[in-house]
């Protein structure tokens, strides 16, 4: 629409249902079985993702994942996995390190903190504005500072364990 030299596009909610998302959030796909995330054993900032579903599963940056006896992940940077496909996801860990254990399923705990979420945002900006050629966005977090981030909101959480990180985040 125009007025007076100025333009507008207006913004209007549409009704939908889930059955016509273009995409379906982690936690639903997860929780559907449509989506598995398996630690892979040979590195601690990727994990295997695979789609097998029919549309596509969104799996959102600041994704706390978790897996019994292996290391919680924080998703580095958003994928949209399309049905079918296989693809390693960019995370890193929060809290120090444990043992990987290939094949442990993963599941999402929810979102990490704001502060969190903020810190990592800020540091993969800095790093595409200092060398936009060369950005890889799990080289661009640097996860001393991540580590730093999470035992700082586990101390003002109350929870003085920087490894209870989803503990915290429930309190």
């Amino acid at each position: 629409m125009t007025c007076e030299g100025l333009f507008f596009v207006p913004i209007v909610q549409r009704e939908s249902s889930e059955q016509e998302m273009e995409y379906m959030n982690a936690v639903k796909a997860i929780d559907k079985g449509l989506l598995k995330l398996i630690e892979m054993g040979d590195a601690v900032n990727t994990i295997m993702a695979h789609n097998i579903g029919k549309i596509p599963i969104l799996i959102e940056e600041a994704e706390v994942l978790s897996a019994a006896g292996s290391q919680d992940r924080i998703v580095v940077s958003s994928v949209l996995l399309q049905p079918g496909e296989r693809k390693r996801i960019p995370v890193k860990c929060v809290h120090a390190p444990h043992g990987l254990y290939r094949g442990n399923s993963l599941h999402t705990v929810g979102a990490a903190s704001y502060g969190l979420r903020e810190t990592m945002r800020c540091q993969k900006y800095q790093s595409v504005m200092t060398d936009v050629d060369n950005y890889v966005p799990e080289t661009a977090v640097d996860q001393s500072v991540i580590w730093d981030r999470v035992k700082e909101y586990c101390k003002s959480a109350g929870t003085l364990d920087p490894d209870k990180y989803i503990g915290a985040l429930d309190a």
